[in-house]
């Protein structure tokens, strides 16, 4: 239980700041802490958010990504961004807990800390955040080298616990419940996608198990809550028509222009610009 114990170590912290980081990963180098440290003080931020590398436990491979360089922010860096205003460019950040750092008191006074789950239990505490913070920085820095492809590690068993990840959507519900609706559907949206991603990972048989689990939690949600247009055109659109209504329904599209102005509104104009690019070099060379 991770979390429980990142709880007792914000309780028993003494500093300005706190951070976190898991057993089996290592900071990028020795100055990370003092360079997000020196930002997030200077500017009295409540908590800097930088970026990391992944490296893979077995090859030893180190590489990044869109989500651990947080490339949806773009031209929100070195800004005073807020959430309210741009809560898909937030929500499509890396909401890991230890690529930056998170003042003490903000936390204690608006009580926020990490959930009891066994697994699934630091994403909460970052859509907490995203609601309370005033004052949010996203920087270049490379904090953290993240160890992926380790068996034993508890990401690694997220698909034996995926009653976890539902208990998760409905902690991220309520704390959002008072919200904007369009910054709530912002939220809940990729908390749907999170759930039918886990369950897509899930072998055949682990799928057959929770299915009926699956379909009793799907009916109790608030459809407007998401937004019924999005549940006909997201990924699983087909899925959770089946498991919520019997009736496997297809799945709508966007057309083009639609997709492309979501994607820019989720992550950001550079982002949407590179994406159109490699498709397009990819259609050129399958054509040759």
């Amino acid at each position: 239980y991770a979390g429980v114990a990142r709880n007792r170590g914000i309780d028993a912290a003494k500093g300005r700041y706190v951070t976190f980081i898991d057993a089996d990963d290592v900071y990028c180098s020795e100055k990370v802490l003092k360079s997000l440290y020196n930002k997030a003080n200077t500017k009295d931020a409540d908590m800097i958010k930088g970026r990391f590398h992944y490296i893979d436990y077995n090859t030893k491979k180190v590489f990044a990504d869109d989500f651990s360089c947080n490339s949806g922010i773009g031209m929100l860096l070195g800004r005073k961004p807020e959430f309210r205003k741009h809560p898909d460019r937030f929500i499509h950040a890396a909401d890991v807990p230890w690529n930056g750092l998170y003042r003490r008191e903000f936390l204690l006074e608006n009580k926020i800390e990490f959930n009891r789950l066994i697994c699934v239990n630091d994403h909460s505490f970052y859509i907490h955040c995203l609601l309370k913070a005033e004052h949010i920085i996203f920087v270049k820095t490379q904090t953290v080298l993240y160890t992926i492809n380790q068996t034993e590690s508890l990401v690694s068993q997220k698909p034996k616990h995926f009653t976890a990840q539902l208990q998760s959507f409905e902690i991220v519900d309520e704390l959002c419940r008072n919200e904007l609706i369009e910054v709530r559907r912002a939220i809940m949206r990729q908390e749907i996608i999170g759930v039918f991603s886990l369950y897509g990972k899930l072998d055949s048989i682990s799928q057959e198990k929770y299915q009926i689990q699956l379909a009793e939690f799907l009916c109790k949600i608030d459809e407007d809550m998401v937004g019924k247009d999005f549940l006909d055109y997201f990924e699983w659109a087909e899925l959770y028509s089946k498991l919520r209504y019997n009736v496997p329904v297809k799945r709508l599209r966007y057309s083009a222009v639609k997709r492309l102005k979501y994607c820019i509104r989720e992550h950001g104009f550079a982002y949407a610009c590179r994406l159109f690019i490699e498709k397009l070099n990819f259609f050129q060379t399958h054509e040759k």
